[in-house]
This record gives C-alpha cells, structure tokens and sequence, in this order.
C-alpha cells in the first residue's frame, strides 16, 4: 500500500519578488532540480491538467525560461525536486495565486514504522521558502 504525503503552504511574495525568485531559493538553499542521469522532470508550458511530467536534459537556464513562459500563462509549474546529495525529494507544485504543495514522493524520510518524517521536510523547505523576501505564512500536513 502506498503512502501519500502532502505539505501545503501558501506564500507572501516580497516587493518585486515572484515564483522565480521562489524557485531560486529552493535551488540556493540545498534542493537540487537533477537525477543522477542529469535530467530535469517537470511539467512542460501548456499542460493544463497537471499530469504531462517531462524528463529531459537541460540547463538551469532552459529550466527557468520554462517557468518564465508559464508564469505569463499563468500556469501550475511543477518540478521535482531532490535533497543535496541524498535522493529524497518530491514534487514542487506551484500555482499562480500563492499556493504551493511539495508531494513527498522521492524516498519519503521516514520515522517509526511508516510514518513520515514531517519535521525534517519542514527543516528543509521554510528556510528555502522564506529567502529572497518571501514568507510562508501557512502550511497542512497530510499523509494518507
């Protein structure tokens, strides 16, 4: 049986500040876009349901030209992400209006059985989201 797990949080952006600059503090703050093979997942402009997920080798800079086309579309841009140098990660969801959900989906840390290691996530993902003058002002946690 799988086990899903979901943290949302909607965040404040800063004067000037945006989903780039959200992007770029998870990428400065110690998540990584690449898999071992170097290949970037994430969704591509115009998906409109949410589940068209890519893998291909790119740059960081083809990467956020990605997210600059689907900011002016207004889109959900959506990345997976993995830790340093572990392979613990998820999906990085990210709506126009502030909204945002990390899946973990990628080596889900675990505790005591199968419980989920909230805590540490959440000891990863705020220092990243709150950097370059955005905060998270909420966040849920639900595992099913």
């Amino acid at each position: 049986m799988s086990v899903e797990v979901s943290l949302d949080f909607q965040v404040v952006y800063g004067e000037g500040q945006n989903i780039m600059n959200l992007f770029d503090g998870f990428i400065s703050n110690g998540w990584q876009c690449y898999d071992e093979d170097r290949k970037v997942r994430f969704l591509p402009v115009g998906d409109d349901d949410n589940d068209d997920w890519r893998d291909e080798m790119m740059s960081l800079t083809q990467l956020r030209e990605i997210i600059k086309q689907k900011m002016i579309n207004r889109e959900v841009i959506g990345v997976i992400l993995k830790w340093e140098d572990t392979d613990i990660g998820g999906s990085l969801l990210i709506w126009p209006d502030g909204n945002c959900s990390f899946m973990a989906n990628r080596n889900r840390k675990i505790l005591i059985g199968r419980v989920t290691d909230i805590s540490w996530y959440l000891s990863k993902l705020v220092p990243a989201v709150n950097s370059n003058g955005i905060r998270m002002i909420g966040y849920k946690a639900s595992e099913m």
